[in-house]
């Protein structure tokens, strides 16, 4: 969980602010057969406050590992009395990090679904979480995202009730720079999903660039286009460039495939260094999905850099204003789900 988190304030939406504490853990999880309602518990005779949901329980990216916390945010919420005379609950539904369905259930779940929602925080991923929140304060809603970063988002004319926990990624691109400059590396090859997640940070750092020269090649995740993933390896434009310091910028299932190819046409370390995300999930280059082996994969990976926020906790016993610390917290999340049936 990034420090930043523990210093985020927000007094006007403090119960917001404390499930904000929690949501950072995304751990990809199986759910199944667990409710997709958080309920008010039998006997409690506060007036129900219902948040709307929405993560992504499949697609390209996976968030759905966040329920133990989320849960252990509402259940504080409900006991420290923040909302007196009310009590807490939320109704949750799936994104499939997709715009589409997000947009969809947005209405069907969020919107026209009973009882009324107070708030929502969602939803899943940037390509559902930046739909949803240009409408979302349409219908009065205070959105909140776990998972987005863009600078976009900061257009209060576009987003009006919509705010994010994660740092700028102004910032992921001006450290990205820093890099290439402390290897002295001048050139930078990106092939790049034309999703707005990695348009915008690309478009950031060709921004910022100063001396380097960065050169790219986008792909479609749409199987009718004539850039797919699979044509631009096959026409030898992913790796035919002056470039060997290559910046990997799409989602888990596609690197696998962009470096599983790398290390058959011989396209790895000490030749070529690729720089990748660092927010995938644990183990995601062990795949059965691609024709190679984890060897393979981990000589292609071998001597690479992943670049995300930074995770360490610099005093993890400082209580925070949920009135617990990053290491109680740590241990109730990892009770709660294991009673969730959830990898801790």
């Amino acid at each position: 969980m990034p420090q930043s988190v523990l210093s985020f304030s927000c007094p006007r939406f403090i119960p917001l602010c404390l499930l904000a504490f929690t949501l950072i853990d995304t751990t990809s999880s199986d759910l199944q057969g667990l409710d997709h309602v958080y309920p008010v518990a039998p006997g409690d005779t506060r007036t129900p406050l219902t948040l709307g949901l929405m993560l992504s329980f499949s697609g390209d990216y996976v968030n759905k590992g966040a329920i133990p916390g989320i849960q252990l945010a509402v259940d504080t919420i409900n006991r420290v009395g923040v909302l007196p005379g009310y009590v807490l609950e939320y109704s949750l539904t799936d994104s499939k990090c997709d715009q589409t369905v997000a947009l969809t259930k947005f209405f069907e779940n969020i919107v026209w679904s009973s009882p009324p929602k107070v708030a929502f925080i969602g939803g899943g991923c940037e390509n559902a979480t930046i739909e949803t929140a240009k409408i979302s304060y349409f219908f009065n809603l205070t959105q909140m995202s776990c998972d987005s970063s863009t600078p976009e988002a900061e257009d209060r004319t576009k987003f009006k009730r919509y705010f994010q926990i994660l740092p700028n990624d102004i910032h992921f691109s001006q450290a990205f720079i820093q890099i290439l400059n402390t290897f002295n590396w001048t050139k930078l090859h990106a092939i790049n999903l034309d999703f707005h997640l990695f348009v915008q940070t690309l478009s950031l750092l060709v921004s910022l660039e100063g001396p380097h020269n960065i050169t790219s090649v986008s792909y479609s995740s749409d199987s009718r286009a004539t850039n797919t993933l699979n044509a631009i390896l096959r026409n030898g434009e992913a790796f035919d460039t002056e470039s060997r310091i290559i910046y990997l910028a799409m989602y888990e299932e596609d690197l696998i495939t962009v470096l599983c190819e790398a290390y058959h046409q011989n396209k790895v370390q000490p030749l070529y260094v690729f720089i990748t995300l660092g927010w995938y999930s644990d183990g995601w280059w062990d795949s059965s999905t691609v024709n190679c082996t984890r060897h393979q994969m981990e000589i292609a990976l071998n001597r690479s850099l992943a670049i995300t926020l930074d995770p360490q906790i610099r005093d993890t016993n400082m209580t925070t204003s949920s009135g617990l610390s990053y290491t109680q917290y740590k241990a109730l999340r990892n009770i709660r789900a294991g009673q969730l049936n959830m990898s801790s």
